[in-house]
């Protein structure tokens, strides 16, 4: 756990997360997953059509 909070210049209180917030990441990174492996698996989408879908993945929508 340490080299992933330096890793990522973290403090343990930055991570403590409630339950919901552990649900809502845990489904965050998941629909990441299934994309990435809808791309490992397209071979009709183009490689500028996935990089414009990558470069929106890891926002946060503002809602």
């Amino acid at each position: 756990m340490e080299t992933l909070l330096n890793g990522f210049n973290l403090t343990p209180e930055m991570v403590d997360l409630s339950e919901e917030e552990i649900k809502a990441l845990d489904n965050y990174i998941g629909a990441n997953r299934l994309i990435i492996q809808c791309k490992e698996a397209a071979v009709r989408v183009s490689p500028a059509t996935w990089e414009a879908i990558e470069a929106r993945m890891l926002l946060v929508g503002s809602n």
